[in-house]
C-alpha cells in the first residue's frame, strides 16, 4: 500500500467479542487487490497493561522483573498460511514456552506457523529482567486559551505513577539518591519532552512552587523545544508525581483568518502528549475560545470518547468565554496528530474589554 497510512475503523460484532474477546477493525484498502495478487501491509498495534512485575514489590537494592502471557499465532478473522512471531525482550528470559520456540539471547521466536485458521490462538509465559521504570500518565489535562491579541496560552497538568515493582522496605538517601546507578534502577529519574518549536515563556512548577531541574533548547533539526525535566524526587515503583508544564505560542503559527470571509478563524492544535512513548490513560483537551466567538465547530483525526461545552471566566467576561472539553482515553503516540476547531470572531468583539 506505498506509505499511506490507513486510519481503521472499529466494528461493533457481539457474537465475536462473547466466542473470542475480540475486536473487530475494518480497514479500506486504497486500491482493489486482484485475484492472486499480492498486497503488503504494515500493522501497528499498541497495548497497555500486558506487562506486568513479577514479583509485584522488590526492594531498593534487587533488580526488576516482569512478566508478560500472549499469543503467539496471528490473530486474525482470516485464514493465514504462514506466521511468525518474534519478542524482542529487555535481556535474556528467566523463563520462556517452550513449544514452537528458539531463543537467540533475548530474543524468542515462535514458529512458523502453518494454516492456521481464523482466530487461532494459544498461550505463552515469557519472564525476564527489565530495570526500566512504567512511567504512566493517569491523567492530563491541557487548556489552551485562545486569545485575538496574538498570543495562545497553553497548560499541561499531569498526574504521572511509575507502575514497576513496588518498593518494599525501608527507603533512605543513603542507600539511594537520583544519581545512584546500582540501587532503585527501576526508578524514573527524568522525561523527556517535546515542545513546538515557536513555544516562549515555558514554565515547571508544581503545588509547591516553580521546579528548578528543568532544561530547554530550541533544536532546529527536529524542529522542536527539546526539553528534560526532573521531578523533585525519583519515583520509585508505586510512586505518584504532580505537575504542570506551560508554554505559550505566537498565534500567526496555528490560528488562521480565512481570507474571503476576515470573522472565519480557524484554530489548528496538536492533540498529542508532549512526552513520547508513555501512555496517558484519561486526556482531557479543554480550549477557551475569546468571548463573543459563535457557529463553533471542530474535526479530530480520530474518535473521541466524549464532548461537552461550558463557559471559563476571566477578567472583564459578561457572558463567558466558550469552552469545548475533548475527552480521549489510552492516549499513545498514534494521537499526536492535529485537530482543528473553526468559530465565527467580529472583529468588533476584540475591542470591547480594552474599552472598559
Amino acid at each position: 500500500m506505498g506509505n499511506k497510512d490507513i486510519v481503521p475503523v472499529r466494528i461493533q460484532d457481539n457474537s465475536v467479542q462473547a466466542q473470542y474477546n475480540a475486536t473487530i477493525y475494518k480497514v479500506d484498502l486504497t486500491h482493489y487487490v486482484e485475484s492472486n495478487q499480492e498486497e503488503q501491509l504494515i500493522i501497528t498495534e499498541t497495548y497497555f497493561n500486558r506487562m506486568s512485575a513479577l514479583p509485584k514489590k522488590i526492594t531498593i537494592f534487587e533488580d526488576q522483573n516482569v512478566e508478560i502471557y500472549d499469543n503467539p499465532h496471528f490473530f486474525s478473522p482470516y485464514p493465514t498460511e504462514k506466521s511468525q512471531t518474534t519478542y524482542k525482550l529487555a535481556s535474556s528470559p528467566i523463563f520462556y514456552t517452550e513449544e514452537d520456540a528458539t531463543a537467540k539471547g533475548g530474543n524468542i521466536e515462535y514458529g512458523p506457523y502453518r494454516n492456521d485458521g481464523a482466530f487461532t490462538r494459544s498461550k505463552i509465559r515469557l519472564h525476564f529482567e527489565n530495570t526500566r521504570p512504567f512511567p504512566v500518565f493517569k491523567n492530563v489535562t491541557r487548556v489552551i486559551e485562545v486569545s485575538h491579541w496574538g498570543n495562545i496560552a497553553i497548560e499541561d497538568f499531569y498526574k504521572l505513577a511509575n507502575e514497576g515493582a513496588e518498593l518494599t522496605g525501608e527507603y533512605n538517601k543513603v542507600d539511594f539518591n537520583k544519581y545512584t546507578q546500582h540501587t532503585g534502577k527501576n526508578s524514573l529519574k527524568n522525561l523527556k519532552a517535546k515542545l513546538p518549536y515557536n513555544s516562549w515563556g515555558v514554565y515547571y512548577k508544581d503545588e509547591v512552587g516553580n521546579i528548578s531541574t528543568s532544561r530547554a533548547f530550541r533544536d532546529s533539526a527536529s524542529n522542536s523545544v527539546d526539553m528534560t525535566i526532573e521531578p523533585r524526587f525519583a519515583l520509585l515503583g508505586g510512586w505518584k508525581s504532580n505537575f504542570y508544564i506551560g508554554y505559550n505560542l505566537p498565534a500567526k503559527y496555528t490560528l488562521f483568518v480565512e481570507k474571503a470571509d476576515p470573522t472565519n478563524y480557524y484554530l489548528r492544535q496538536n492533540s498529542g502528549l508532549i512526552f513520547k512513548g508513555i501512555m496517558a490513560e484519561e486526556f482531557t483537551i479543554k480550549v477557551i475560545l475569546p468571548e463573543g466567538a459563535t457557529e463553533i465547530n471542530y474535526q479530530f483525526p480520530f474518535p473521541l470518547n466524549e464532548v461537552s461545552e461550558e463557559k471559563s471566566f476571566s477578567y472583564f467576561d459578561f457572558e463567558g468565554r466558550p469552552t469545548f472539553v475533548f475527552k480521549i482515553k489510552n492516549v499513545v503516540d498514534y494521537h499526536d496528530q492535529t485537530f482543528t476547531v473553526n468559530y465565527k470572531f467580529s472583529q468588533n468583539s476584540i475591542i470591547r474589554e480594552p474599552l472598559m
